[in-house]
């Protein structure tokens, strides 16, 4: 398994904004993903490293396999309602 690296990429705020959220913000081609403004460059690795990899054929759509997973995750980490509510606002169901 791969050992990712964060760079905070200082300066640059594309994957930045002010809420205390992870979430999206429409941006050019289309969505970019935005990080908790809260988050340390040492949790952002973490993330980085205890994520789940997604190699499909780019439908936009969280396969079945990987949803399973993050509702497994999220179940253990007692995060289920966290996770639902995050769903429901971003539309992956």
């Amino acid at each position: 398994m791969s050992t990712w690296r964060y760079d905070p990429g200082d300066g640059r705020k594309k994957h930045a904004w002010s809420r205390d959220e992870a979430g999206f913000e429409p941006l050019g081609k289309g969505p970019v993903g935005k990080c908790p403004a809260s988050i340390t460059p040492e949790e952002a690795e973490n993330l980085l490293n205890e994520g789940l990899s997604v190699y499909e054929d780019g439908d936009e759509k969280v396969p079945v396999r990987i949803m399973k997973k993050l509702k497994e995750r999220a179940s253990e980490a007692g995060d289920s309602r966290e996770l639902k509510k995050w769903l429901k606002k971003y539309g992956s169901k």
